[in-house]
């Protein structure tokens, strides 16, 4: 996939809480995602105010974002207008990738200290999160996002995102960061 149109997803009203509303909303899209892989790019254009701001959908063909909307439009989201990435974009990029924190029955370490330092980290770094539920086992948990900045923009020329629309380490790739 190769991110050349985009929208924009935020609360119908502005009194909703977005992290309540996004995390509902990817929780519906991480669905979508599984569905059709590798298709949907997520990033969070307004991050360090992600409580206040909105997510960003990339895909290669804007029929693809029509498609997404249309599953999407029970949820109290309002999408912006779908809109072209730039051909001659130059810009600065940013990778999106998923923070893992392990659950305490993954925890490794002897002292069980893993999993306390990369929440620490999480909160420390102002990552934003989402809550989550398991399909499978029907277990909350939170979805960090690690954000980085990211000067390679060649690695927005081939995205092949995870099924919520991330970064993976053997897979990088970078979004463009558009106004």
């Amino acid at each position: 996939m190769r991110p050349k149109a985009f929208f924009d997803v935020a609360p119908e009203e502005r009194r909703e809480k977005l992290m309540r509303v996004a995390s509902r909303a990817l929780r519906e899209m991480h669905g979508i995602f599984r569905e059709t892989p590798g298709q949907y790019a997520l990033a969070l254009p307004d991050h360090p105010r992600v409580g206040r701001g909105r997510l960003r959908i990339f895909a290669e063909k804007s029929g693809d974002l029509e498609r997404l909307a249309y599953r999407l439009r029970e949820l109290p989201v309002r999408f912006s207008d779908i809109a072209n990435v730039p051909q001659d974009y130059s810009g600065p990029y940013r990778r999106y990738s998923r923070y893992r924190i392990q659950s305490r029955k993954q925890e490794r370490d002897y002292k069980g200290t893993l999993r306390l330092r990369r929440m620490r980290e999480a909160e420390a770094e102002q990552m934003p999160w989402f809550n989550m539920r398991s399909g499978s086992t029907g277990q909350e948990f939170r979805l960090y996002v690690s954000v980085a900045d990211d000067a390679e923009g060649s690695l927005a020329d081939s995205c092949e995102p995870d099924s919520y629309g991330l970064s993976v380490a053997t897979r990088p790739f970078a979004l463009p960061l558009l106004d």
